[in-house]
């Protein structure tokens, strides 16, 4: 899912160019001069392991998706829960565009990235147990299968 998000502390940055200016390992570049619209920087994709410098091409991923979780207890949670959840940096990478969107609503039964699988895996992982979410039992089958290759 990509991830725009309001401007909540009114410095005319969405989430994804906060993110972006957080994440980036040099200084950004702003479109015009301004200081809303990230377009350049420099970002290590989590899920290839390539350097990025063209702010277009990526977006800001949760890892655990907000409508995979729904049905596996956030529809239960509070607004507040929500959008703690929504909000929660452990739960946001910077990745590229196009695996995003093929990640889609997917858990790690279904898609993994191709490369940094087990770090993927367990964050997942950690973040459904920190917000004590309920994957379905082939969800949780595979996931301890993932992990359990990762230590072997």
């Amino acid at each position: 899912m990509e991830m725009d998000g309001a401007d909540d502390d009114g410095d005319c940055q969405n989430t994804r160019h906060e993110l972006l200016a957080e994440r980036s390992t040099t200084p950004v570049r702003f479109k015009d001069g301004s200081e809303c619209i990230v377009v350049f920087g420099r970002w290590i994709s989590p899920f290839t392991n390539q350097v990025i410098q063209d702010a277009r091409q990526l977006d800001a991923d949760h890892i655990v998706p907000l409508s995979w979780s729904w049905p596996r207890g956030a529809a239960g949670w509070s607004d507040r829960k929500r959008e703690q959840f929504a909000n929660d940096p452990s739960n946001v990478l910077i990745v590229e565009s196009s695996l995003n969107r093929s990640k889609s609503d997917k858990g790690p039964d279904q898609w993994l990235p191709p490369e940094g699988r087990c770090g993927y895996t367990a964050r997942f992982a950690r973040i459904v147990a920190k917000y004590r979410l309920q994957p379905r039992p082939n969800e949780y089958t595979r996931i301890k299968e993932i992990l359990a290759n990762c230590r072997s």
